[in-house]
């Protein structure tokens, strides 16, 4: 049984090589050299699906009773609008009233967002600290 790997590189690209069970590199490995600067949100979400669960994984039940949230609220003063930040996640921007998942780093996204990442990786996706601790 092969099990796809994927590696960052420095120069921006990724290495995907197929490898067996104990880590070696399968016989008739395949390689692929992609940069991701280029690759779109859905594209790094199949990728992952190809590639497979790394089993860094929170389950729903966890992610539901151990995310700290809050509700946003848009800053009263005009001048403030345009320092907001967007979900990195998804890109949009925080609306009002909008709930918001807390990670133990500090990092704030949009709670369904948060929770649909948490489900594939416990990391933060800013600062790759850990993202729910489990005790």
């Amino acid at each position: 049984m092969y099990a796809t790997t994927a590696r960052r590189r420095n120069d921006n690209s990724m290495t995907i090589r197929q490898v067996d069970d104990t880590g070696l590199p399968a016989e008739d490995r395949t390689e692929v050299r992609m940069n991701i600067e280029d690759v779109s949100y859905e594209e790094l979400l199949e990728l992952g699906e190809q590639i497979g669960n790394v089993n860094n994984s929170l389950s729903e039940e966890i992610i539901i009773n151990q995310l700290k949230t809050k509700i946003y609220l848009l800053p009263v003063n005009s001048a403030s609008l345009e320092e907001t930040n967007p979900c990195v996640i998804c890109q949009e921007e925080f609306k009002d009233k909008e709930e918001i998942g807390i990670l133990g780093c500090g990092h704030q996204y949009h709670s369904d967002c948060l929770k649909k990442w948490l489900l594939v990786k416990n990391v933060c996706p800013m600062c790759k600290s850990e993202g729910i601790h489990l005790e």
